[in-house]
C-alpha cells in the first residue's frame, strides 16, 4: 500500500506536469488572431500612454475664434481669425465639431473653413475645442448656400426703396428659407431709420446696393448738380456702412436714369450701375398676382426689379421664389450674376459700357412722378385692408418724401 500511494503521487505529479507543458504549448500555438488581439491592445495602450504624454505644461487660458460672415457657398474657402492665448501654449490643437453636414465640412489646421457639396441649405454652428484640458470652446454660425452651377438658370432678383421692417423682414425670411440670395438696393434715408433691416439683410447673405439717399424727384438724380449727386452717393453710403455693413460696389438710380456724367460720379465711388431687364411694375399694378405672374417669366440670365415696400409682394414671392428653384434656376446677386454670367456672354459685353451690368435699352422708362393710377385696383392676392396698409406704408415720410414710389 505505501509503494502504492507513493507511486500513485508521482504518478499524478507526473501527469500534472504533463497537463502544465500541454497547457503551455496550446497557449504558445493559439493562433495568429489571438496574437492580433494583443498587439491591438497593446497599440492601444501605447496611443493611450501617447496621449497622456502630450506636453500641456503650459494650458490655453482663452480661445478666440472669429468668421468675418455668417454665410458662404459650397465651395467657398472662408479663412477664420484662430487666437489661442497665450501664444506660447504648449498644445494648441484645437478640435473641430458641427452641428449639421458634418461629413461636408472641415476647418484645415491652417483654420480655413470649407464645405463641400452635401453641406448646403445647412444653417451650421461650428465649434472650437481645445484638447489640453482647460475646456476651452468658441462657436459660430454659419448659412451654407448651394454652389452655383454654371450649366443651370441663374437670375437675381432685387429689390428696391427699402428697407421697411414689416415687409422687408417678411421677404428676407422667405428667402433665407429658400436659402436664396438677392440683392437689397437700398434707401440711405431708410438705412438710417432701419439699420438693423439692413444688417439683417447682409448676414442672411444678402447683397446690399446704394439707391441714392432720398430718391428724389425734384430734382432728379440726372439733373442735380454734380455736388448733389456726390452729397446723395456719399450720405447713402454712410448710413449702410453705419448699419455695420460694407461700403457697396453696386447701385441702381432711380428710375434707372443715367447720363455719362451721371456714370462718371458713380464710377468715382467705385459703384457700378446696376439695372434690369424684367420689370414687374408692382408699383403699378399693386397686385400679388401680377407681380407673381411677371416674374415667373423670367429667363436665364435676368436682373427682376421688385419693390421690398410694398405688402403685396410678399406674397409673390413667397410663392415665386420656391416654384423657380423646382424648375433648376439659381438664385444669385448681381454681382454673382455678372461674374458667372455676364463676363462670359460675349454678346452682352459687346453691348455694354463698363459700368453697366444689363443691355443697352432694357430700362423701362418711368413718368417723372411716380404715382398710383387711379384705373388699377387691387383685386387679387390680398386684401383691401392690406392694399391700404401696404400703400399708407409707402407714403411715410420716412420711406418716401413725396408719399409716391417706382424704381
Amino acid at each position: 500500500m505505501r509503494h502504492l500511494k507513493t507511486g500513485g503521487l508521482r504518478f499524478f505529479r507526473t501527469l500534472g506536469i504533463g497537463m502544465l507543458i500541454i497547457t503551455l504549448m496550446l497557449a504558445g500555438c493559439g493562433g495568429k488572431g489571438d496574437a492580433k488581439s494583443g498587439d491591438k491592445k497593446n497599440n492601444k495602450k501605447a496611443k493611450e500612454a501617447a496621449t497622456e504624454s502630450v506636453d500641456n505644461s503650459v494650458p490655453i487660458t482663452e480661445l478666440k475664434v472669429t468668421c468675418p460672415q455668417t454665410f458662404m457657398r459650397v465651395g467657398d474657402e472662408v479663412p477664420l481669425d484662430v487666437q489661442i492665448i497665450p501664444e506660447d501654449a504648449s498644445n494648441p490643437k484645437l478640435k473641430w465639431t458641427f452641428s449639421d453636414a458634418e461629413d461636408y465640412i472641415d476647418v484645415s489646421s491652417e483654420g480655413v473653413l470649407t464645405a463641400e457639396s452635401g453641406a448646403e441649405r445647412n444653417d451650421v454652428t461650428v465649434t472650437a475645442k481645445t484638447t489640453d484640458g482647460s475646456k476651452l470652446e468658441q462657436s459660430f454660425k454659419i448659412k451654407i448656400y448651394p454652389e452655383i452651377d454654371p450649366g443651370q438658370p441663374m437670375i437675381a432678383i432685387t429689390f428696391d426703396d427699402g428697407p421697411n421692417p414689416e415687409t422687408t423682414n417678411a421677404i428676407l425670411d422667405i428667402m433665407g428659407e429658400n436659402y436664396a440670395r438677392a440683392t437689397f438696393f437700398v434707401l440711405g434715408k431708410c438705412a438710417q431709420a432701419y439699420p438693423k433691416e439692413v444688417k439683417r439683410e447682409y448676414d442672411l447673405g444678402m447683397e446690399v446696393g446704394s439707391h441714392t439717399w432720398s430718391h428724389s424727384d425734384n430734382p432728379t438724380f440726372p439733373n442735380m448738380s454734380e455736388e448733389q449727386q456726390k452729397k446723395e452717393l456719399e450720405d447713402a453710403n454712410a448710413a449702410i456702412e453705419k448699419a455695420g455693413v460694407p461700403t457697396p460696389t453696386v447701385m441702381r438710380p432711380p428710375y434707372g436714369a443715367n447720363n455719362d456724367r451721371v456714370k462718371n460720379v458713380i464710377k468715382s465711388y467705385n459703384l457700378n450701375i446696376v439695372n434690369w431687364n424684367l420689370d414687374t411694375e408692382d408699383w403699378k399694378y399693386r397686385s400679388s398676382d401680377h407681380t407673381y405672374q411677371e416674374i415667373m417669366k423670367v429667363q436665364d440670365g435676368d436682373i427682376i426689379l421688385l419693390h421690398d415696400i410694398h405688402a403685396f409682394n410678399v406674397d409673390a414671392v413667397k410663392r415665386a421664389v420656391p416654384e423657380l428653384i423646382d424648375k433648376g434656376y439659381q438664385f444669385l446677386t448681381v454681382t454673382e450674376l455678372y461674374n458667372t454670367f455676364y463676363k462670359n456672354n460675349e454678346g452682352y459685353n459687346e453691348r455694354n459700357h463698363f459700368d453697366e451690368f444689363v443691355p443697352d435699352g432694357s430700362v423701362h422708362n418711368r413718368p417723372e412722378t411716380r404715382m398710383w393710377p387711379s384705373e388699377f385696383n387691387q383685386t387679387d392676392g390680398e386684401s383691401s385692408e392690406e392694399s391700404t396698409a401696404a400703400e399708407a406704408t409707402t407714403q411715410n415720410p420716412i420711406l418716401q418724401d413725396d408719399g409716391v414710389e417706382g424704381e
